[in-house]
């Protein structure tokens, strides 16, 4: 799968960008996208901006054969996609199995919203990150309902770290050794880096529990 053309749609409205792909065999079943800039701590785009947490969007086709796909990014997409800038455009299939990816170098086309107005860009997954049915990270409670749906794909790092404390657990502290009853070594729990709101009420951003100040207001948490 091959990047192709982009280029602006000006029959849609200002912001409309049409994006060509051929070499397309492998989208069978091609169903939602992800686009990720590489190397970045909020590398996923999602319905506020780029984030941190893993989130899919649906598609917008505008033409497919095949060997081409022809797909229409909003505004509210385009307005996050720099001059120049590397992007990684991920597709999946209707159960959400990554099926291609191809990297894309943003060209053409740039767009920001009149008034500093940000629309919110559809999404269609909750904002979290999961390994199998064991949570990663999770924003808040209310996220955590949706802890067994499918992800689109587990950070490795973190799996590993998991199966190494299982195959140690004598690694655990024991509090009390009694001298007939043999203490039952416990897993040690882990601590978890996870966004949360700024606690100043004027402002709206997330950011890492790890923060001392919020980077967007300046403000002591």
């Amino acid at each position: 799968m091959r990047l192709e053309k982009i280029s602006p749609e000006p029959s849609r409205g200002r912001g409309w960008a049409s994006v060509k792909f051929n070499q397309c065999t492998e989208l069978v079943d091609v169903d939602s996208m992800a686009i990720v800039r590489p190397r970045h701590n909020e590398s996923y785009l999602g319905k506020k901006g780029w984030q941190i947490s893993e989130v899919r969007m649906p598609l917008n086709i505008e033409s497919t054969t095949n060997d081409e796909l022809t797909l229409l990014l909003s505004p509210s997409i385009v307005q996050h996609l720099d001059v120049n800038q590397n992007l990684e455009f991920i597709f999946f299939d209707s159960k959400v199995q990554r099926t291609s990816s191809t990297i894309v170098r943003w060209y053409g086309m740039s767009y920001r919203s009149p008034g500093g107005e940000i629309p919110p860009i559809e999404v269609i997954q909750a904002d979290e990150i999961q390994s199998g049915n064991q949570v990663l990270a999770v924003s808040s409670k209310e996220n955590e309902s949706e802890a067994n749906e499918p992800l689109i794909g587990a950070w490795q790092p973190a799996a590993d770290l998991a199966s190494s404390v299982d195959e140690h657990p004598e690694v655990s502290g024991l509090t009390q050794v009694h001298p007939f009853v043999l203490p039952t070594p416990q897993a040690p729990t882990l601590s978890l880096v996870h966004r949360m709101r700024c606690k100043n009420a004027q402002c709206s951003h997330e950011i890492l529990s790890t923060m001392k100040i919020c980077p967007f207001c300046a403000n002591k948490q």
